[in-house]
């Protein structure tokens, strides 16, 4: 992959982040990976894309779990489900 492509990806993946991520804290540490692997020596374009393709579908993957809980807890309110309610929170705090 060219340069030119190469920094295209990675502009897009970074306005996803920044219009999904809800925690700053974990955009501020992808910002800081791709600072790193910038700066340091390119040995393969095949691995540095492999793993910025990994780095990207957890992190969406991650975000997906997310916003389904973030429903399903919306879902649980509504219903006045207290016991559903308790478990879905934990279940958020641990993946957050």
């Amino acid at each position: 992959m060219n340069f030119q492509k190469k920094m295209n990806f990675k502009n897009k993946m970074f306005e996803f982040f920044e219009n999904r991520l809800y925690n700053g804290k974990k955009l501020k540490e992808l910002i800081s990976m791709d600072k790193k692997l910038l700066n340091s020596p390119q040995h393969s374009d095949e691995g540095t894309d492999s793993f910025v393709a990994e780095m990207f579908l957890k992190n969406a993957l991650l975000e997906f779990k997310r916003e389904k809980i973030r429903k399903e807890i919306d879902q649980t309110l509504l219903e006045g489900n207290k016991e559903l309610f308790l478990k879905l929170t934990e279940e958020l705090k641990k993946i957050c």
